[in-house]
């Protein structure tokens, strides 16, 4: 049949007369399509046997086009195969191949690498930053001061004694301004005098107020010494002359240099002081205790 329709398609389309038979042979529909192969459309010769003079009609059978899609179309699955495919099992493909067999894709790992960082640094806090305020250390502490003492002597040797407590006793003391700055203080105490061999002699009453500073500092004094020939009264006063550093943890010292005198209107004993130079000192803790003091009187002669 393919060789006939090829015959025919190499042979031009005319009309052809059968002698005697007063037929008529139209061929109608003769197509050639090539698409990737070669499909004849078959030419399907009605003739009319009958007695009539009508002509055979010559009709075209149906030809198959292509479509420009080259997508082959799914292969119909037999029944066997769909009855397979719904009891879960799997079939051949003809050609070698599993039908149903399902394509697995690997899956995607991602590259870390690839992940850009991300700088903390850079994103905005949330907070503003506020730099810490610096903190005050906290001052050290001071220790406190060491028991007061306090001497008061005497250049003279005296023929008299007493039976006194030697130990001097602080009445009442004062101290305002800041230690090696410019302060004034003030003290009161009572005692026994210790003469020049340091045995207690006279009982004394002490009081003296002064000063201190960058511009020098001054020392007024009144004291009495009380003796078997009756109560002497003295005066006096002394200049700065001398302030430095203690031995004693920060501790500060005056020294002052002055006079003392009787007091006019008196008659002395033997072996009371009349007049002289006076050596005072001062001892002040950092915290503004005076600590320590002493008092010495130097007879002229």
């Amino acid at each position: 049949m393919l060789n006939q329709a090829a015959q025919a398609a190499s042979t031009p389309i005319v009309p052809v007369a059968a002698s005697g038979v007063g037929e008529k042979i139209i061929a109608a529909g003769l197509t050639l399509v090539v698409a990737g192969g070669v499909t004849v459309g078959a030419a399907t010769i009605a003739r009319d046997r009958a007695d009539r003079n009508e002509p055979a009609a010559v009709v075209a059978a149906p030809v198959s086009v292509p479509t420009s899609d080259p997508t082959p179309s799914e292969p119909a699955r037999s029944d066997e195969a769909v009855e397979k495919e719904a009891k879960g099992e799997r079939h051949e493909d003809p050609k070698g191949g599993r039908a149903d067999e399902e394509v697995v894709l690997a899956p995607v790992v991602e590259d870390p690498s690839a992940t850009p960082s991300v700088d903390p640094s850079a994103s905005p806090s949330s907070e503003p930053t506020t730099e810490p305020s610096p903190t005050e250390e906290p001052s050290p502490t001071i220790p406190p001061a060491p028991a007061w003492s306090f001497t008061f002597t005497s250049s003279n040797e005296s023929i008299e004694s007493c039976d006194c407590d030697p130990t001097p006793q602080l009445l009442s003391s004062s101290f305002e301004g800041d230690v090696g700055d410019d302060i004034t203080f003030a003290q009161t105490v009572e005692g026994a005098m210790l003469d020049v061999v340091g045995d207690p002699t006279w009982p004394f009453h002490l009081e003296l107020s002064g000063e201190a500073g960058s511009g020098g500092g001054h020392l007024v004094y009144a004291f009495t010494l009380t003796s078997l020939g009756g109560r002497y009264s003295y005066e006096g006063d002394a200049s700065l002359s001398e302030a430095g550093s203690s031995s004693e943890e920060g501790s500060v010292f005056y020294r002052y240099y002055g006079a003392y005198r009787l007091g006019d209107d008196q008659q002395p004993v033997a072996g009371i002081p009349i007049r002289g130079t006076v050596r005072a000192r001062i001892a002040v803790w950092p915290d503004g205790t005076i600590y320590l003091g002493s008092f010495a009187l130097s007879e002229a002669d």
